[in-house]
């Protein structure tokens, strides 16, 4: 089976790529961030390098691939 295009893709499936596409981009970024040198960076720097892994951390477990896959269009996608 070929891969589908992004422009035959309706608006969920496009919807549900772009968000796989951000999910496997965060978990990368954060695999990246491990081999920083803290020690070579000023405090400010440090602080920034700490938000971003906060905020990669987030998207992580904020976008669960299973969740994307069973959802609907309708559906919001939030945890109760």
């Amino acid at each position: 089976m070929k891969r589908p295009k992004i422009a035959d893709m309706t608006q969920l499936e496009l919807g549900r790529f772009r968000l796989l596409q951000f999910y496997r981009g965060a978990r990368r970024q954060l695999d990246h961030l491990k081999y920083v040198d803290e020690t070579e960076m000023t405090p400010a720097g440090v602080q920034k390098l700490n938000k971003l892994r906060l905020e990669m951390r987030t998207v992580i477990m904020g976008i669960r691939p299973s969740r994307i896959e069973k959802a609907g269009a309708n559906e919001v996608l939030r945890d109760d």
